[in-house]
């Protein structure tokens, strides 16, 4: 409730990291789908993006060898939460800085 309540000037992101526990990548779903549920139950979707990561994280579908995954994964399982109209913010930043180097 912390992170939520803080202006984004004081808090911009959280991050919660697990060094011990959630090591079965099942056990970590789990907790990862219970946290979007309380996103959604809080009515902060839309407001709080969450991005999680695990050692052995894997892509539904995805076959274990595929690369992709290994742009989720982490030391530890861990989960990010984002404030989306940040995000927004510096999507637009990165265009204009595509936008002026290809002016140039």
């Amino acid at each position: 409730a912390a992170f939520v309540e803080a202006p984004a000037e004081a808090v911009e992101t959280e991050l919660w990291i697990v060094p011990e526990g959630l090591l079965h990548f099942d056990d970590y779903l789990d907790v990862l789908y219970a946290a979007e549920q309380a996103l959604e139950d809080l009515e902060l979707a839309g407001q709080i993006q969450l991005a999680s990561f695990h050692p052995r994280y894997r892509f539904q579908d995805a076959p274990a060898d595929d690369p992709a995954n290994y742009t989720n994964r982490s030391p530890h399982p861990m989960f990010h939460l984002l404030r989306e109209d940040l995000l927004e913010q510096a999507s637009l930043e990165l265009a204009k800085t595509y936008d002026q180097a290809a002016d140039n």
